[in-house]
């Protein structure tokens, strides 16, 4: 899923906010599949989710993103038994690729539920509406020890091609970065699209760096590093800074997230280029900081959560012993051909060939 840690930094303290409730229809996260019906006409209800579970604890809004077509409303509300608040239409960002994120500014006590809906505004039939998640969201202030010491990035020789932020045209944090000492490593996903091109996967970049810091107000982008469905790398947050992907453990912990999500319905599967270039950016990041490869984990084993997905998690040991391996020695080279004097003529010529 995609981090739920907010970062503020308050009178020379870092605090870290409480990263939210996954919203739970039916009994599963909410990862939907909308297909506008033939009949449907403007001022249809499209889709309503039904009554959500309970959420455990209070929030302060709910933060949705998803893959959408013009024409269309999204609305939800917020009760308790018999009681309900008015439906209520959120904030929302739109990309040209069609993904999206939105916020209902809904508030709601332990025990409350939510529902969702969306409305046709002109959508032709047969369009596709995906929302990949749906999250509860708040915001408790938690202290975070702060160590003094100052970790350079390193420059040690082998380190797999990452896109700069520079590439992606990265948003600048909102405030300086704390620093830290990096010991441990956390494998996560985006719960989101899982792009093959290169200008979709850039466009991803900028959703959840938008998502992260204006629907959960954090400084930046939470994770450190994330991979695209063809294996591209992406800076997110330098890894020698304070990031913001799991609760309670960020103090020099680097942040890994592959895009997609790899738990169902969704069922997304890493890609053999995901999984080598995971295995090289951990090698690489174990022997430039010194971080036991026993550190490496998935976000489920830090925290209540789904992520980084089913599909992942299982496939953490082989991505340990991998990068425990020494990295392979390149494969051998042809034998150069030898050269042969003579000139090129062309075809049923007896002339030389001068390439015009």
């Amino acid at each position: 899923m995609l981090p739920l840690l907010a970062l503020l930094l308050a009178s020379g303290s870092v605090f870290a906010a409480d990263p939210g409730m996954q919203v739970y229809f039916k009994g599963s996260a909410a990862a939907i599949r909308i297909v506008v019906p033939q009949a449907s006409r403007p001022g249809h209800v499209i889709f309503d989710s039904g009554v959500s579970a309970p959420l455990p604890a209070a929030f302060e809004s709910i933060l949705f993103h998803g893959r959408t077509q013009a024409g269309v409303r999204f609305e939800a509300q917020a009760g308790n038994g018999s009681v309900w608040g008015p439906w209520t239409a959120p904030e929302i960002e739109t990309f040209s690729n069609g993904r999206f994120w939105g916020k209902f500014r809904l508030a709601g006590t332990a025990g409350t539920s939510v529902r969702l809906r969306l409305l046709n505004r002109g959508v032709p039939p047969k369009r596709v509406i995906d929302i990949f998640e749906v999250e509860a969201f708040r915001k408790v202030p938690e202290p975070i020890v702060i160590t003094p010491s100052r970790v350079e990035l390193s420059t040690r020789p082998g380190k797999p091609d990452v896109e700069s932020r520079a590439d992606w045209n990265a948003a600048p944090p909102k405030y300086d970065y704390t620093q830290i000492d990096p010991g441990r490593i956390t494998i996560h996903h985006t719960a989101g699209a899982q792009p093959e091109t290169l200008d979709d996967a850039r466009s991803e970049m900028r959703l959840i760096q938008r998502y992260h810091q204006a629907g959960r107000g954090w400084n930046d982008i939470g994770y450190h590093f994330l991979i695209d469905g063809a294996g591209r790398i992406f800076q997110g947050r330098p890894e020698n800074v304070l990031g913001a992907h799991v609760l309670n453990h960020n103090m020099g912990n680097i942040g890994i997230s592959f895009m997609g999500n790899y738990q169902l319905p969704i069922n997304d599967q890493p890609s053999p280029e995901q999984l080598k270039a995971v295995v090289a950016l951990v090698r690489w990041l174990s022997e430039a900081y010194s971080i036991p490869l026993a550190n490496l984990a998935g976000h489920r084993d830090l925290g209540k959560t789904d992520c980084p997905g089913d599909n992942l998690y299982s496939r953490l040991p082989e991505i340990r012993e991998a990068a425990d391996q020494p990295v392979p020695p390149p494969g051998p080279t042809a034998p150069g051909l030898p050269e042969v004097p003579g000139r090129l003529r062309r075809f049923g010529s007896s002339e030389p060939f001068l390439g015009r």
